[in-house]
């Protein structure tokens, strides 16, 4: 993906990393968040809850998973749950990479959107203050 997106104008790895980023923020939700991993459990049986990077791939899973997928979650979040078993931390790298290729130089943008988990505080209500 990296390799396509770099052979594009360095424009399109941009925007890449911006609606990327926009997609992840927009999922980033207490409804996801809190979900526990699927098919894992703490030793005395409880759920194991996902930490705030196990979220961000899991959210990186869902968009990878394309768009009626992620379009589905906000309207079941139970369809949500089976990527808390699933990562897709490589996702977050291409546009960088990408740009890398293209300019020789690393990637030093901010992105409109802030995607790091719990960032969105629309998405988590008693983060607002």
């Amino acid at each position: 993906m990296t390799e396509v997106l770099a052979r594009e104008p360095l424009g399109r790895s941009i925007g890449f990393g911006e609606r990327l980023a926009e997609a992840l923020h927009r999922l980033d939700q207490e409804q996801f968040g809190t979900l526990p991993i699927t098919g894992a459990v703490l030793p005395d049986g409880s759920p194991f809850p996902q930490s705030s990077d196990h979220f961000l791939y899991a959210r990186a899973a869902v968009v990878a998973a394309g768009r009626d997928v992620y379009e589905s979650v906000f309207h079941d979040p139970e369809r949500f749950a089976p990527f808390t078993a699933r990562q897709c931390e490589p996702l977050l790298y291409v546009h960088e990479e990408a740009f890398e290729l293209v300019t020789g130089t690393e990637w030093d943008r901010l992105t409109r959107y802030d995607y790091e988990s719990c960032s969105n505080a629309d998405g988590w209500p008693e983060l607002r203050g």
